[in-house]
């Protein structure tokens, strides 16, 4: 595996080799990564699992996004689903802070519903904690037991961890749902409170879990990366615009600490 193999490419190269060949494996990676490579402040949705417990064949999650994005997959018309709307809306936030959910919605005159959330979703990668096919429902216990366990090679942790420091290399992950699964990765300390932080910091110290003026939760790795405590898209409890400002009220509350970009 070289440095100038795709993005895309290189996890499923790593992956593989983690894997026996007969496993089914939800593969990773960017929707776009001439497009994400572009981006000066990549960001990464780190998701669970897969829900398709009844596949027979390995799935991409990069041909998922795609198909959201085009309307379409091998010939088939695909349904923009709220989940991934929720995703778009999230990423552009994160693209241009000031945005509005208005602006976000835009339909008007487009041959495909939601041309700008479409666009966005160029900008996005995902990647999920579990590797191999799951359920919506799949215990907390469950997940952190497979993390635990080991591959050929490595543990099944530290796949995700190279996936995020050596391949897509984001400067914020979204944690949506997983933000316990986060911080086991990466060895953060569970036994304290978190710590409230009201100002700008010159320097945030490592594995510690930070409470926002919102009441949200993060922490920042011994790299620099920012992973926010956040709800799984397809939450669907909770009316769309009202997710949309309480993502956007959050990042703007990291933006206002210099841990994530303001835009221009």
């Amino acid at each position: 595996m070289t440095e100038h193999t795709s993005i895309n490419a290189r996890i499923r190269e790593m992956t593989q080799a983690c894997f026996e060949k007969n496993e089914l494996i939800a593969y990773d990676g960017a929707c776009n990564e001439a497009e994400y490579n572009k981006l000066e402040h990549k960001v990464v949705f780190l998701l669970k699992e897969v829900n398709d417990s009844g596949s027979t064949d390995s799935w991409s999650l990069i041909e998922e996004m795609q198909g959201q994005r085009d309307g379409k997959r091998a010939g088939e018309s695909v349904k923009f689903t709220e989940t991934w709307k929720n995703v778009a809306r999230w990423m552009h936030v994160c693209m241009n802070p000031r945005v509005n959910f208005v602006e976000v919605e835009k339909t008007i005159g487009a041959s495909l519903q939601y041309p700008v959330l479409r666009k966005v979703m160029n900008y996005v990668a995902a990647l999920n904690v579990k590797k191999t096919f799951g359920k919506s429902s799949s215990e907390n216990k469950e997940i952190m037991d497979y993390l635990q366990d080991s591959l050929k090679g490595m543990s099944r942790r530290e796949l995700v961890k190279k996936e995020i420091e050596e391949i897509l290399d984001p400067k914020f992950l979204i944690c949506c749902g997983t933000f316990e699964y986060a911080k086991l990765i990466y060895e953060i300390p569970n036994t304290q409170a978190p710590t409230v932080v009201m100002m700008p910091e010159k320097e945030t110290k490592n594995s510690t879990v930070y409470l926002l003026s919102n009441g949200t939760e993060f922490f920042v790795n011994d790299t620099g990366r920012v992973f926010l405590k956040f709800c799984h898209p397809a939450w669907f409890s909770i009316n769309k615009n009202i997710l949309f400002a309480y993502f956007r009220d959050t990042y703007h509350c990291l933006a206002s600490l210099g841990l994530v970009s303001a835009g221009t």
